[in-house]
C-alpha cells in the first residue's frame, strides 16, 4: 500500500531525507570502484546501514517503526505485543542481467519465529530489474503450502527453484513492485525471496517484528537503547523497544 495511506505526507518527506545520505555513500562507493564485496557479503551482496549498531530514537525510521500506529497493525495481526528486532536501511546495487541468485535471492523461510512481521518501504520506484520482493501467500502457518520444506527455528530452508515449482505454482507467486514509498508488511516465515538487483540500484527500509520468545532465544537485535531514552514513550512503544 502506499506509505500516505497510513502515515502523514510529512512522515514520509522526513524518512526520505534521512535516508539519502546513506544512499549517496553507497552510490559514491559503488562508483568508485567498491563493487559488491564491499557494500555487502557474498551472501548478501548489499550495503546495510545499522549493520553494526548506531541506530538511536534520533533516526526517523526507527521512531517509525516504533511508532504506536505501527505497532497496531503488526500487534493485531500477531495477535500478541511484538517486540521490534532489527530496523536498518538497505542498499543494493545492480550486479547485472547475469547475475546468479544467492541467499536471501534465493526462495527461503526466515528462521527468526515461525509468525513474525517484515515491514519493507520502497525508497525508490521498484521494478522487476529493481529486485522485488517475491513472496508465496499461503505459504505461512496453517496455510495450504505452509508443509512444503515447513519452518523449523534456526533452520535455513533454501530449496532450489526447481524444487519449489514442483510443490508450489507459479501462479501462487505474488511479485511485489511499487512506486517509491510502496509499504509492505509481510509474514516471511513464509515463502520469499528478493533483492536480485539486475539493472537499477533497490533501496528501502526494513523492520522486523517477532514474538517475545523469539527474542530471547532466536534473534539478536542491531539497536541497543538506553532505557532512559523510551521513558517518555507509551506502554506499547516502550515494550516494542526493550
Amino acid at each position: 500500500m502506499p506509505f500516505t495511506r497510513l502515515f502523514p505526507e510529512e512522515r514520509w518527506r522526513e524518512l526520505a531525507a534521512e535516508a539519502s545520505g546513506f544512499t549517496q555513500d553507497m552510490e559514491r562507493r559503488a562508483a568508485g570502484g567498491a563493487g559488491q564485496r564491499r557494500l555487502g557479503s557474498a551472501q548478501k551482496p548489499f550495503g546495510r546501514r545499522y549493520q553494526d549498531g548506531g541506530l538511536t530514537l534520533d533516526s526517523p525510521g526507527l521512531r517509525l517503526a516504533a511508532s504506536s500506529r505501527m505497532l497496531d497493525i503488526v500487534n493485531s495481526y500477531l495477535r500478541m505485543w511484538s517486540k521490534l528486532s532489527h530496523a536498518d536501511q538497505w542498499y543494493s546495487p545492480p550486479l547485472g542481467p547475469g547475475a546468479n541468485r544467492v541467499g536471501s535471492m534465493r526462495w527461503h523461510r526466515d528462521y527468526n519465529d515461525q509468525h513474525l512481521v517484515k515491514v519493507f518501504i520502497y525508497l525508490c520506484d521498484v521494478d522487476e530489474d529493481t529486485g522485488p520482493l517475491e513472496y508465496v501467500p499461503g505459504s505461512a502457518l496453517h496455510g495450504p503450502y505452509a508443509e512444503a520444506w515447513p519452518w523449523n527455528p534456526l533452520s535455513e530452508l533454501y530449496p532450489t527453484q526447481e524444487e519449489l515449482e514442483r510443490r508450489i505454482p507459479d501462479s501462487a507467486v505474488r511479485t511485489l513492485v511499487g512506486p517509491e514509498a510502496t509499504m509492505i508488511f509481510c509474514n516471511t516465515s513464509g515463502f520469499h525471496r528478493g533483492g536480485h538487483v539486475t539493472e537499477k540500484p533497490r533501496k528501502l527500509w526494513t523492520f522486523h517484528y517477532v514474538s517475545p520468545a523469539a527474542l530471547r532465544s532466536l534473534v539478536t537485535r542491531n539497536f541497543e537503547l538506553d532505557p532512559a531514552s523510551v521513558a517518555s514513550l507509551d506502554e506499547v512503544e516502550r515494550f516494542a523497544l526493550t
